[in-house]
């Protein structure tokens, strides 16, 4: 299972949206993540063995500092 992920942060956040880009980009399974402009923060690709593992990275990307919500689009 395949997917963009859209990454909202946190406007309070104290971190720096390098340092959750790192993190985020350190995700398993996450291929890319970049900064990027308009309405979401951040977009990652996310390439999963199935829709388990998918969730297992949102789940994990979500609980990030300074990571405030997400929205996912999976490529079919």
């Amino acid at each position: 299972m395949n997917g963009f992920v859209s990454i909202f942060f946190n406007s309070q956040s104290t971190s720096k949206p390098t340092a959750i880009l790192k993190k985020i980009a350190n995700t398993n399974n996450v291929g890319f993540a970049y900064l990027v402009t308009g309405q979401v923060d951040a977009i990652a690709w996310v390439q999963a063995s199935d829709s388990n593992a998918f969730l297992d990275t949102l789940l994990r990307i979500n609980s990030i500092s300074g990571v405030d919500r997400t929205s996912t689009n999976v490529a079919l």
